[in-house]
């Protein structure tokens, strides 16, 4: 089975943990794995949406080349049983044929494995990845991507933090509302784009968008700065 950590810096190996550095050393085709890797059920896409996406700059003839040859070099490099075609027009993947660490975040998070989901969010999604000469909307889906799972994230450092507090396990909670404080200043943090100019997300806010902090309200713990004293109210992350 392939091996696809898609989180923080990107990592692709086989079974026996041989890195497939040539999908790794092209951010296009590296891109289009991971676009088409996070399609949610029934996990595909419309061939003119893809050459629309990944190669604007080209006539229909020539994207249609270019998106032939890139499927190509992803199954002459992953296997013929990674992707996989639903009539003329659509491109999708075999979701049995590679474990994808998003794809498992996001299933321990649904059945309230919050701290197993946090185990494999180790950074932003498809860390430094940047993509030349595609379409803003490609761009745009990143970052609403990037910000949906830091929502996520922090959901789930919030939530676990609030579990230990009410066991009265005040030193996880805390090291769990450090995780939800330091999850939510990413989203703070300007990124860079390929022309190497700051930018932030179109999608991101001070905060992160749609979670409020209110899970946090509740834990008691001692204080954060190490000192002794008695218990007080955490201060919510920010």
């Amino acid at each position: 089975m392939i091996s696809f950590r898609a989180f923080g810096a990107v990592e692709l190996t086989r079974h026996d943990g041989t890195e497939l550095r040539a999908i790794l050393a092209q951010p296009k085709r590296l891109a289009l794995l991971t676009y088409l890797l996070l399609t949610p059920s029934p996990h595909f896409r419309r061939r003119d949406a893809l050459t629309a996406l990944f190669w604007p700059e080209l006539d229909q003839e020539h994207a249609r080349s270019a998106l032939r040859q890139a499927i190509h070099f992803l199954e002459q490099a992953l296997g013929d049983d990674i992707l996989c075609r639903r009539g003329l027009d659509e491109i999708g993947f075999n979701s049995s044929a590679i474990w994808c660490d998003v794809r498992e975040f996001e299933n321990a998070c649904d059945r309230g494995a919050f701290a197993e989901a946090l185990e494999l969010c180790r950074g932003e999604l498809v860390e430094a990845l940047s993509i030349a000469d595609a379409a803003p909307e490609l761009e745009s889906w990143l970052d609403a991507e990037r910000d949906r799972l830091r929502r996520r994230a922090y959901e789930a450092a919030a939530l676990t933090a609030d579990r230990y507090a009410s066991r009265g396990d005040w030193t996880i909670a805390i090291g769990y509302a450090r995780r939800a404080r330091a999850v939510r200043r990413e989203g703070r943090s300007p990124r860079t784009d390929h022309s190497g100019r700051a930018r932030r997300s179109r999608r991101s806010s001070p905060h992160v968008r749609g979670v409020c902090p209110a899970p946090l309200e509740g834990v008691r713990c001692r204080s954060l700065d190490g000192k002794s004293g008695a218990d007080r109210q955490c201060a919510q992350p920010g």
